[in-house]
């Protein structure tokens, strides 16, 4: 449908369709979201696909790893509050096998409430303040520590540094799934290569064969020419390619164990896929095909 732009102060308005405001906002009051795709069409939505609230009821023999992997999820996805109620009590392991996955890996969430039977987490990630972008680069900064410390033969702090990827990680696909942001599909495929580049690196920094090699060093050069690609720099994507291809050839010269030299090789694939996301389509040219 077609809408017509009115000036409101200093901006420019539309109406939103009643109907759809109907069915979208419960009472037609709240926030809408709008964002921009990469054909510079306008979105909007609103956040009625996020469950705020869930409950979820166990007993004393529902094991750890199922409440871990739930309280993973419920993260992950988007819900706001979580109630775990037991029918009879929650035991020591559960309540400790809890708060060490919101410890480790849930940015944001805090339990509020404790009692014998139930146990209530909230979240207090305040989205206003987070950016997807400054997201990328805080991990971009990670993994370039990964990669010095690995260089340097010294990866005394990568499996803390690994801890902290996953966590922007996790941050930056439930800041998408909740905002439904600009170019969201891209952002996520850029955010699981750049957490595979990390789980990658942790894996090769027990090899001390590779950390007196000088490939991560070669590496560090490519990871940084694709994140300048991401980044919109048409010759580094150029460039992080070149360099994929020289790095491929020269592997094998280094004569390190088969699922070594497989790990690298896709290691310097991912980061040529990073650098891939940078292009852009122009919609003029594709409005003619």
């Amino acid at each position: 449908m077609e809408k017509h732009l009115f000036r409101f102060g200093g901006s420019m308005a539309l109406v939103i369709p009643k109907a759809w405001a109907e069915k979208n906002v419960p009472g037609n009051k709240g926030m809408v979201y709008i964002s921009e795709n990469q054909f510079g069409n306008l979105l909007i939505s609103a956040r009625v696909n996020v469950r705020k609230e869930n409950e979820t009821v166990i007993n004393s023999k529902t094991k750890v790893s199922f409440l871990t992997k739930l309280v993973d999820a419920y993260h992950l996805y988007g819900v706001r509050k979580i109630r775990i109620y037991s029918a009879d009590h929650l035991t020591k392991d559960q309540i400790a096998g809890i708060v060490n996955k919101i410890n480790r890996k849930c940015s944001g969430f805090e339990i509020t409430s404790q009692s014998k039977n139930d146990l209530v987490i909230e979240d207090f990630t305040d989205l206003k303040e987070i950016d997807v972008d400054k997201i990328l680069l805080r991990l971009r900064s990670l993994i370039n520590q990964e990669l010095n410390e690995l260089s340097n033969g010294q990866p005394v702090a990568i499996e803390e540094v690994e801890n902290l990827v996953d966590r922007f990680y996790r941050l930056g696909v439930r800041y998408l799934y909740i905002t439904q942001a600009k170019d969201a599909l891209r952002y996520f495929r850029v955010l699981q290569l750049l957490e595979t580049i990390g789980d990658q690196l942790y894996t090769l920094s027990s090899n001390p064969k590779i950390q007196k090699s000088g490939i991560f060093d070669e590496l560090a050069e490519q990871f940084d020419k694709s994140f300048s690609g991401f980044q919109g720099d048409d010759t580094a994507i150029e460039s992080s390619e070149e360099m994929k291809d020289t790095f491929l050839k020269k592997l094998p010269s280094h004569k390190l164990d088969g699922a070594s030299l497989y790990i690298l090789k896709e290691l310097s694939i991912n980061m040529s896929k990073v650098a891939n996301f940078g292009l852009r389509i122009d919609p003029e040219i594709t409005g003619t095909l």
